[in-house]
């Protein structure tokens, strides 16, 4: 019985997962790489992790986990400007895994240093600050297209996610939740977007959704912090739904300005 429920609840959360990433990622093949990259950024795998945390853990394994995931997310911040670089002069294979790289990397630095929520905060909105600026040469406005769908395009997607958030969610009770939150914040949802639209738009509009994501992140960084603070005095559940509010609100706030730009 225990065996069975074991694998019924690891299924579950692989298939919750899998059916949120697939429906965004579906939407941002057809908005274009700037858009698509603002939609990549929102907590489209890290956003289920944490809902089975909520559930399976402690609201203050919650707070602590997000604590980790504000600081892994500058390794992300690397992902993503090492994509933005590599991306329109190489291959995806060398580009993915050079940015894949360049998270381990810094997330195993990271992973060393004891942060709270009065360092781990401006240390990753430093990061972001530098690598938005780094990537400014990114051509962010190239037209959107419409993506040939290939069979196996949806369930590589569903498996990779799902196997990572069933694998944090999992594993969360043995290595504690600075690393629990760390994990989280793998760009899964990143790497999904990056492998369909290099293969078939090219390495430049790749990047042009990474620069893009780069911006938008900032939104997650701040919601997962929030969520550190709030989680325990107001309940996992409310925080999640604050973190997330915040991280809509900033992906508007971009779009807002972009059309003022555009205007002008």
């Amino acid at each position: 019985m225990f065996f069975d429920a074991f694998w019924l609840s690891i299924l579950m959360k692989m298939a919750a997962a899998a059916v949120v990433v697939i429906l965004a990622s579906t939407v941002a093949e057809r908005a274009g790489p700037y858009l698509g990259g603002l939609i990549a950024a929102l907590p489209v795998s890290a956003g289920p992790a944490y809902v089975f945390l909520a559930i399976q853990t402690d609201d203050a394994f919650v707070g602590q986990s997000a604590l980790g995931s504000v600081a892994g997310n500058a390794a992300t911040a690397l992902f993503l400007l090492v994509y933005c670089f590599l991306g329109p002069r190489r291959g995806l294979v060398v580009t993915l895994g050079g940015a894949v790289a360049a998270w381990l990397a810094a997330a195993a630095m990271i992973r060393e240093i004891p942060w709270t929520a009065w360092t781990a905060l401006p240390f990753s909105a430093a990061v972001y600050i530098a690598c938005i600026r780094l990537s400014r040469r990114v051509d962010m406005h190239l037209q959107p297209a419409r993506l040939r769908r290939r069979w196996f395009d949806l369930p590589a997607r569903a498996l990779l996610v799902g196997t990572l958030v069933a694998t944090v969610v999992t594993v969360s009770q043995a290595i504690g939740p600075a690393a629990t939150g760390i994990a989280a914040s793998f760009p899964v949802s990143l790497t999904s977007i990056g492998v369909i639209v290099h293969s078939r738009l090219g390495g430049a509009a790749a990047a042009a959704a990474m620069a893009s994501a780069l911006r938008g992140m900032l939104g997650l960084v701040v919601g997962l912090w929030i969520l550190h603070l709030t989680a325990v005095p107001l309940g996992a559940g409310w925080a999640m739904l604050l973190a997330l509010a915040t991280c809509f609100a900033w992906s508007g706030v971009i779009l807002v300005m972009r059309r003022r730009a555009q205007r002008r």
